[in-house]
């Protein structure tokens, strides 16, 4: 993600809270949710963590890569600047695309959050009062996926759940192809590839 390449169409900046480290992205997200998974309430310090998703390649550091904290590895993580502890995007779907979070976009983007997701783990204090609750997907009970959506926003939600525990529960894709989506367990149907 350091090639400094330009990207075809509009491309956004964005940077960290100290300015140590700035990026560019193509505005041509797949797709944008409001996550409320503990891991994201931790990792920002709110209530959701607003992000948009997009090919990896498609984000380039433009200054301060020697700024970059990764929390986890090569293919999933949590990168945040060194310095001030921003987190500027998280690498998912085995390192196929990132999940910028929003907050850090200097520039407005095409692409607004449409759903709310994990909203079973949401932090019970936060209530959802925007009309995205119902609609689209959202998480209904702890760790199930509700989706009416096109296959290619449902891959991408599916790709932020990298690493499920024997027992929770996932979509089904092939019930998504349907569109008529169930929950299934783990526990059912062993570990997902």
């Amino acid at each position: 993600m350091t090639n400094t390449e330009k990207t075809s169409g509009r491309s956004l900046a964005g940077k960290c809270l100290c300015g140590a480290v700035h990026y560019v992205v193509a505005d041509e997200f797949l797709y944008a949710a409001n996550c409320h998974c503990s891991n994201c309430r931790r990792t920002t310090g709110s209530a959701f963590k607003p992000f948009a998703g997009i090919e990896r390649d498609r984000l380039h550091i433009s200054k301060g890569e020697d700024h970059l904290m990764i929390f986890g590895d090569e293919n999933a993580n949590d990168t945040h600047c060194k310095k001030c502890g921003s987190l500027l995007y998280s690498v998912v779907r085995y390192g196929a695309y990132v999940h910028v979070a929003m907050g850090t976009l200097v520039d407005d983007p095409a692409i607004r959050p449409t759903k709310h997701i994990f909203v079973g783990s949401k932090a019970r204090w936060f209530t959802i009062t925007d009309d995205h609750r119902g609609m689209t997907a959202y998480l209904h009970q702890k760790h199930t996926l509700a989706v009416d959506l096109p296959v290619e926003q449902f891959v991408g939600l599916v790709g932020l759940i990298d690493a499920p525990v024997v027992g929770e529960e996932f979509v089904d894709v092939d019930a998504a192809f349907d569109r008529k989506p169930r929950a299934v367990r783990l526990d059912d149907v062993g570990e997902r590839p």
